[in-house]
């Protein structure tokens, strides 16, 4: 049952991973400070890490309706488009 509420959530939610991809940083500081320059919306965690909807990345840089439908981002697009 873990086993699936943890990949539901993945669904739903960023990894680490792709928040480091995203944000260019490792540490939860930087990277929510980071998150708000760009107008994302996050919660800190219990750990102060950033939590941070799949939906809110692609509604702030125009994900398209086939991106959200394969439940991955393409990151490198992301970042593209951050820095124009």
């Amino acid at each position: 049952m873990v086993a699936h509420a943890s990949s539901s959530t993945s669904q739903f939610l960023l990894s680490p991973e792709e928040i480091k991809e995203l944000t260019d940083y490792t540490r939860p500081a930087e990277q929510r400070r980071e998150l708000e320059r760009m107008g994302i919306a996050f919660e800190p965690g219990r750990t102060g890490r950033p939590k941070v909807l799949r939906s809110a990345v692609e509604d702030r840089l125009g994900g398209s309706r086939s991106a959200r439908r394969s439940g991955s981002i393409n990151i490198g697009a992301l970042q593209e488009a951050i820095r124009g």
